[in-house]
């Protein structure tokens, strides 16, 4: 009849001594070699060990799984922070491709109108050029109020000349020249 050994290498963390299980032949007494001491372990002591090597098999895999979870938790803010700055950059698209299709409007008379020397000369005098010039109520490169802007078209581009472009005051201040002629700059007489 053959002697079969049977070895069960497991490392258990008991009390801070580390102890590794060795079985022998079924009729022979398993040791318990622990930090240089020997002792004789018992069918329960058997029991014992392997319920703790049981127990720490199942926390190991609960760790396993809640890296995972957390990794998993990660990803998912990851991908709301990614979808949140998509949503914010296509916004701003639509927001850029709207001016764009206002400055599209805008094209042609008003454009040539505010190159003529004198439109050039009176936007200097009011503003310097400035379009986010502010002075009292008055702003912009054309220097206009709320009222004006609001009366010849501004309210389309921006609630005030200082959230528009450019291209969008002289839309403005053209319309409002139109009207009236060069009466609401100071600076043109």
């Amino acid at each position: 009849m053959k002697v079969r050994t049977h070895v069960l290498l497991r490392t258990a963390v008991a009390a801070g001594a580390v102890a590794s299980l060795v079985t022998a032949p079924p009729h022979v007494e398993p040791k318990i070699a622990t930090a240089g001491a020997t002792m004789i372990a018992s069918a329960p002591q058997r029991d014992n060990d392997l319920v703790l090597v049981h127990q720490l098999q199942q926390r190991a895999s609960r760790d396993a799984f809640r890296a995972r979870l957390a990794i998993e938790k990660r990803i998912q803010a990851h991908r709301r922070v990614v979808a949140r700055a998509r949503a914010i950059q296509a916004a701003r698209d639509a927001q850029r491709a709207r001016i764009r299709a206002q400055s599209i409007l805008i094209a042609g008379d008003s454009v040539a109108w505010a190159r003529t020397a004198e439109a050039v000369r009176v936007k200097q005098c009011e503003s310097g050029g400035n379009p986010r010039a502010v002075n009292g109520k008055y702003m912009g490169a054309w220097q206009m109020d709320e009222d004006f802007w609001q009366t010849y078209g501004g309210l389309r581009f921006a609630s005030t000349p200082l959230g528009a472009t450019m291209a969008q005051q002289d839309y403005v201040a053209w319309r409002g020249w139109q009207h009236r002629g060069w009466q609401p700059w100071t600076c043109a007489g």
